[in-house]
């Protein structure tokens, strides 16, 4: 995954860094996911249109990535797959979260064994994959940048086919940074919409499976890019955004977006930067 900062306004499409024409396309053979509302991409799709609320479902990580795969009725992969896990909290919810509680306390006991990673682990024992593993925990943008990383290594011959998988759960430890903070909306998450608060979070996870190939869904192409404006807020111009948008366009090919899927996180802050 390549991750540069381009002075503003700044074209990337003669960027030395776009890829080849050259290199093989990536297709998407299948995606799962599974949310409070159920399996699948419909289960999901009739909750928001009907505004139900979402209640975070009573699941492991583990289980939720479980329930993902099913929804995906995937068949053998082959042993020589890669697996790319990505999570903003990975394993925090369950042992972890009660240890941190005791650390803030000032009597922690033993850190857990179980690795935050544990729930990638365990998609790749179910999966019977032996290939290139990576865990990637990049906040919010865990999901994207983990795509990003699966296109480099099918386009580079590291793997014939890679797994992506996502998940996160709420626990108190991520909870309470976003409550103190003052970015969860009590109403929910309504981005671009005037008198909106924040987010509203929940438990999910999606798996797809890629694959060198032409037909269906294609991932064309994929970049990330920083602005260093502050920690937490991106640059209110979105120049970061905009310099990662140009150079994926550009790495793709220059094939013009069919679909613009924003963070949608519902702060002002994110809002201006995304509008």
């Amino acid at each position: 995954m390549t991750t540069r900062s381009l002075p503003p306004g700044r074209a990337v499409s003669a960027d030395p860094m776009t890829r080849q024409t050259s290199a093989p396309p990536v297709r998407v053979l299948g995606i799962g996911l599974a949310t409070a509302a159920g399996r699948g991409w419909a289960a999901l799709k009739a909750a928001l249109e009907a505004g139900r609320p979402l209640p975070s479902p009573n699941l492991s990580a583990e289980a939720l990535l479980f329930e993902a795969l099913e929804d995906m009725n995937l068949g053998p992969l082959p042993q020589d797959a890669g697996l790319i896990f990505a999570t903003a909290s990975g394993a925090l919810a369950g042992d972890w979260a009660r240890w941190h509680i005791e650390a803030l306390a000032g009597a922690p006991s033993p850190p857990p064994s179980r690795p935050r990673q544990a729930p990638g682990d365990a998609l790749a024992a179910r999966l019977g994959v032996l290939g290139p593993r990576a865990n990637v925990s990049l906040a919010c943008a865990s999901g994207t940048a983990a795509l990003g990383v699966a296109l480099d290594w099918l386009q580079a011959g590291r793997a014939r086919v890679v797994v992506v998988a996502a998940v996160d759960r709420v626990c108190p430890f991520v909870s309470s940074g976003f409550e103190a903070l003052k970015l969860v909306d009590p109403q929910g998450c309504r981005p671009l919409t005037p008198g909106s608060r924040g987010f509203h979070l929940g438990a999910a996870a999606a798996i797809l499976v890629l694959a060198v190939g032409e037909g269906g869904v294609q991932l064309s192409g994929a970049a990330s890019a920083q602005d260093a404006w502050h920690p937490l807020t991106p640059h209110p111009e979105g120049r970061g955004l905009i310099d990662a948008a140009r150079l994926a366009l550009a790495r793709g090919g220059g094939h013009p977006a069919q679909l613009v899927s924003i963070h949608g996180t519902g702060t002002p802050a994110n809002d201006q930067a995304e509008a």
